[in-house]
């Protein structure tokens, strides 16, 4: 019991460490799914990478109340600047997306892709009614 009351106030065998790994992964997987999402919407990688600077500024009150030690406010400034670089990342992916999309490239793909008989690439794979 007394070694949980220590590991609650940051002493003991078991000092808290920053939850790094989750920010990371958060950040990895959002700009991943906003690159890729330019091709329909970017939206939902920005909302991971919101997520991530959200666990950030977590980290970071974690380190200023003291709960973790002084040594890891760096590697949680690190996560927080890199979190907040790739909000702006996004950002900047969205609103390329919307002039794209008011530059009506969107329609223009949808209308070369979608429109017109197939091509006879994949015509040469289709079974043939007999």
């Amino acid at each position: 019991m007394a070694e949980n009351v220590e590991e609650l106030f940051g002493g003991g065998a078991g000092t808290p460490q920053p939850r790094l790994f989750r920010i990371w992964l958060l950040l990895f997987a959002g700009l991943v799914v906003s690159i890729l999402g330019l091709a329909c919407l970017s939206a939902p990688g920005g909302v991971l990478v919101l997520l991530a600077v959200m666990f950030a500024e977590t980290e970071k009150e974690r380190v200023d109340n003291g709960y973790l030690p002084e040594t890891d406010r760096s590697k949680v400034l690190v996560a927080r600047t890199v979190a907040y670089l790739c909000l702006l990342f996004c950002t900047a992916l969205f609103l390329v997306q919307c002039v794209l999309y008011g530059q009506g490239v969107y329609t223009a793909f949808g209308d070369f892709f979608f429109s017109g008989p197939p091509p006879e690439w994949l015509t040469a794979w289709l079974p043939t009614a007999a």
